[in-house]
């Protein structure tokens, strides 16, 4: 397996860590049902998320900055602010999550879930990352192409030019560096 698939497996089961934190906090007992046990060595559902939230994403991030190039650049024609189009979809995770009684069905819901989010544009969508002070943005390129950018960057407006971005997947890229006209 590439590095390529296990990030995206990484930014998978992190996306998916507030639906499991959510129906975990709704369950009866719900944060003691996921429990490892290694050699008397025990990891409870508490742990798990606490992993999913906020370990996740920071080594995700971290894969990006050490070991993927920043060498892409794309030409602005229009940028705006995405998180509107993702908020709504987790929030229907969470009526999804709270509404499960059972943790065989949890599984399999889950399970379709992550299908879905692997193959539609939310994959990289992260609440953790909104916290970390990370913006998502649709841009449109001198081309007319649609991309998805998730930068700490702010008041993206007056940009002309990103570059020193790292590529996610065809439609999505991380970081960059801004340049405006003068």
């Amino acid at each position: 397996m590439n590095l390529k698939k296990i990030i995206d497996v990484l930014w998978i089961i992190s996306s998916l860590s507030f639906y499991l934190l959510f129906f975990l906090l709704t369950e009866k007992n719900g944060l003691k049902i996921i429990k490892l046990s290694i050699k008397g060595f025990s990891i409870d559902g508490a742990w798990f998320v606490f992993i999913g939230l906020f370990i996740l994403p920071l080594l995700i991030l971290a894969i990006y900055h050490f070991f993927i190039n920043a060498d892409e650049s794309v030409k602005i024609a229009s940028i705006k602010p995405a998180e509107i189009n993702f908020i709504p979809t987790y929030i229907g995770y969470f009526v999804i999550a709270t509404s499960i009684e059972d943790i065989m069905a949890f599984c399999i819901i889950s399970f379709v879930v992550a299908l879905l989010v692997k193959y539609t544009r939310i994959f990289y969508f992260n609440p953790t990352l909104l916290f970390l002070g990370y913006q998502y943005y649709e841009v449109i390129d001198t081309n007319g192409t649609t991309i998805s950018l998730i930068t700490k960057n702010k008041d993206l407006k007056k940009l002309t030019k990103l570059k020193k971005l790292r590529r996610l997947n065809n439609y999505t890229f991380i970081g960059g560096e801004e340049e405006y006209d003068d």
